[in-house]
């Protein structure tokens, strides 16, 4: 084959390039060209696959290309627009020749593959692995995880508990420094499940907890007692729970979290919303949402009727991306002095019975999918009017 000008380049010029293309294009549009750059593909670039939402033939063509010991960072999704990708990784990519792998992140592992996974992270985890993002997992498999990485500086987990005791006859001393926490709806820990982690990482030094319910953590007392005697290292904590009470005095509530420690020592603020729940107020059924700003979760819940206890900055609320609006009471202009959603993907409406100015509190220019649920009587001709208006990315409108 003749030489051109393309052959010319140099090795750092082709380095530059490939900062601007997937993995997929450069294999795809570089590999075969001469020796000299399969030379290159094969041995020096470092891959970082991010195969989210990829259809499968490109992810089987950058399985069969890839040279594994290239790979730097990895993301595999379950997800129900994938190939049920993380099973059919490990089957066409020798795992132990991921070598290099410094960032792992598994997406939409649920409860039903939890019996499965665990047979396949002792495979799938390297030593010089230093971030890990995983779906479920139960503490005997971090316990697990945390041998096999032993320089694992940061972790993102969905907790559950094991059905038998945790072994802590041998602890641990990890050196993970940053730690992110969520809980299902449906989880099983416990205040001395989060204690034995504390004890295993005690350098930490960044902390979130996000739990969907979280009914067992809510006394600051006993976070404030936990902090002091495991973590003494810790500068971030960052805190989301969301449960549901019966005849609870929110302010005796929050004062837990309201000491010297919080306030002056540490200087975090723990905000609170909480609201009666519409059809069983009489029961005295409240849902109360504990969090600190900036706001850590994708999901948020707010009603007309929202009452916040603290008084939080509306600018703290872009990481909001689902937001479910129950319009349940008069409009409370109030709202619109505590809180904006600047991003939001998703919106579901309930309890629509008029129009209400709601793009004061949303940027609705930003929704891509909005939800109105069966239970809204108002004008439908005047809703949708507004809607397309203001909502100018809007692909796609359910009705349910």
């Amino acid at each position: 084959m003749p030489q051109t000008i393309f052959d010319l380049f140099p090795n750092e010029l082709l380095y530059e390039v490939f900062q601007y293309l997937t993995t997929y294009e450069i294999l795809y549009g570089f590999q075969g060209l001469n020796k000299r750059i399969d030379k290159l593909l094969r041995t020096c670039a470092k891959y970082n696959l991010n195969f989210k939402s990829w259809p499968k033939s490109k992810f089987d063509f950058v399985c069969q290309s890839i040279n594994p010991e290239q790979v730097r960072s990895l993301i595999l999704s379950d997800a129900d627009d994938t190939c049920q990708q993380i099973h059919l990784f490990f089957r066409l990519v020798p795992v132990q020749r991921l070598v290099n792998l410094e960032s792992l992140i598994l997406i939409e592992t649920n409860e039903q593959e939890l019996k499965l996974a665990h047979g396949l992270i002792p495979k799938i985890i390297v030593p010089p692995l230093k971030y890990l993002s995983i779906g479920i997992c139960s503490m005997s498999q971090l316990k697990e995880i945390s041998f096999s990485t032993p320089i694992l500086t940061k972790l993102n987990v969905q907790l559950i508990a094991d059905t038998t005791p945790a072994d802590d006859t041998l602890l641990l001393s990890s050196e993970v420094r940053q730690l992110k926490i969520e809980l299902a709806k449906k989880s099983n820990m416990k205040y001395d499940d989060i204690q034995l982690l504390f004890e295993w990482m005690p350098k930490l030094e960044k902390f979130t907890f996000i739990a969907a319910k979280g009914l067992p953590f809510i006394e600051g007392d006993q976070w404030e007692h936990l902090i002091q005697r495991c973590l003494p290292k810790l500068k971030e904590f960052h805190f989301k729970i969301h449960p549901h009470f019966l005849h609870t005095n929110v302010e005796q509530l929050l004062r837990t979290f309201q000491t010297e420690f919080w306030l002056k020592e540490k200087q975090w603020f723990i905000y609170c919303d909480h609201h009666f729940h519409l059809n069983f107020r009489h029961f005295g059924l409240q849902h109360v949402h504990l969090y600190t700003l900036p706001y850590r979760d994708k999901q948020f819940c707010l009603s007309l009727l929202t009452e916040a206890t603290t008084k939080g900055c509306k600018d703290k609320y872009s990481s909001i991306k689902n937001l479910f609006f129950a319009i349940n009471s008069r409009y409370n202009t109030e709202l619109n002095q505590h809180y904006y959603f600047p991003n939001l993907d998703s919106l579901t409406i309930c309890n629509l019975h008029k129009l209400i100015p709601i793009d004061n509190l949303i940027d609705l220019s930003q929704v891509k999918h909005l939800t109105v649920t069966r239970n809204n009587d108002i004008n439908s001709e005047e809703f949708f009017s507004y809607t397309l208006v203001h909502s100018t990315k809007l692909e796609s409108l359910t009705l349910s």
